[in-house]
């Protein structure tokens, strides 16, 4: 018997037993008896609807197709595959693109490394002023943000009905997660299951052909994602995880904050071995190595640093290396290959890689 119609008919019997007999009952009395059962009534119908009054109201329906937690500890359902996606990050749209989502694609923010794969794609406004308007405008079934987002925006979209999925992903573990937890909401398992692995075999690779360094073999590494004021990777970041799994030791290491500001005073005694630039700020990356190694020497201090002297100034695109996306992969063995040349004697097979490389050869 249902818990439900049984507590009900437990309850109806107390109350009998109780209010029968030959009693004349007050007008009161008489109330509190017809409330009473009018109570029992309700509780009956609850119970036999399946809508229990101890569920909460936000618990994802039985039929849900998948269910997942984003990033902000909200629990996200579909009962049907989203038709019209909406990304509010770059890494969030090279993410769906490797997920062969493209034609469900419907908005996206306005900078993106690779304009061309999102040619003809409206675009949302920059990816910390994403227009509300416009991403309403658009009718997504699920809109795919990240953590630097403004949260007011995510809440102004949550408010109009419209599923927003968070994700914020710092670490390799937690990238391999959030596909995993992408492909599921998008009915792209599968594609994410075979992405992550190959990912997984590549990461596998690298660390079979580092791990037999010594730690006299892995050269002192600077990453600038800013040049003014000097911008670095520091503890916790994917760059930071990244140039360890590439064989280097991350000189910013110690640093205070994921993305700590950095003196030349300090940059001169850690004294870097290999120096990657990550930021955007140059129009013509493929010379980006070379105009910024010639730029240094030519600098009293930067000069005197061994990275500069050895020519080991490297340019490695911010969608590549520093952008937590499966494209992290190809600039991970670039970045190898740049610290260990000898172990890593060919660039990866992606037709851009070498182009933006070639000028600081």
């Amino acid at each position: 018997m249902d818990a439900g119609i049984e507590k009900a008919g437990v309850w109806k019997m107390h109350l009998r037993h109780h209010l029968s007999g030959k009693v004349l009952l007050s007008p009161g009395s008489r109330r509190i008896k017809m409330a009473t059962r009018l109570f029992s009534l309700l509780f009956l119908m609850c119970s036999l609807l399946g809508q229990g009054c101890g569920k909460r109201p936000n618990s994802p329906r039985q039929d849900a197709l998948a269910a997942e937690t984003d990033a902000l500890g909200r629990r996200v359902s579909v009962r049907e595959y989203p038709g019209r996606i909406v990304s509010m990050a770059p890494s969030n749209t090279e993410m769906l693109l490797f997920l062969g989502l493209r034609d469900k694609l419907v908005g996206v923010t306005s900078f993106y490394g690779a304009p061309e794969k999102v040619e003809g794609i409206a675009k949302i406004g920059g990816y910390i002023n994403p227009s509300v308007a416009k991403v309403i405008s658009l009718r997504p079934d699920l809109v795919f943000a990240a953590r630097g987002n403004s949260r007011d925006v995510i809440e102004q979209l949550r408010r109009r009905g419209i599923k927003v999925f968070t994700l914020d992903t710092r670490t390799v573990s937690g990238l391999l997660a959030d596909i995993r937890k992408v492909g599921a909401l998008t009915g792209r398992p599968e594609e994410a299951r075979r992405l992550t692995g190959e990912i997984e075999s590549e990461i596998r690779d690298i660390r079979q052909k580092v791990g037999k360094l010594s730690n006299r073999e892995k050269p002192k590494v600077f990453w600038i994602g800013q040049e003014e004021p000097l911008r670095t990777a520091g503890p916790g970041s994917l760059v930071d995880e990244l140039i360890g799994l590439a064989g280097g030791v991350n000189v910013a290491r110690d640093g205070k904050s994921r993305w700590p500001s950095f003196s030349m005073e300090k940059l001169v005694l850690r004294d870097p071995e290999v120096i990657i630039l990550g930021d955007d700020n140059s129009e013509s990356p493929a010379h980006r190595g070379a105009e910024a190694l010639a730029r240094f020497r030519k600098n009293r201090v930067w000069r005197n640093i061994s990275a500069v002297k050895q020519g080991r100034v490297y340019y490695i695109p911010t969608d590549l290396l520093g952008q937590p996306s499966p494209a992290f992969v190809v600039g991970l063995k670039i970045l190898a290959r740049r610290l260990h040349p000898a172990l890593f004697p060919e660039f990866p097979g992606k037709k851009r890689e070498p182009q933006t490389e070639k000028a600081s050869d």
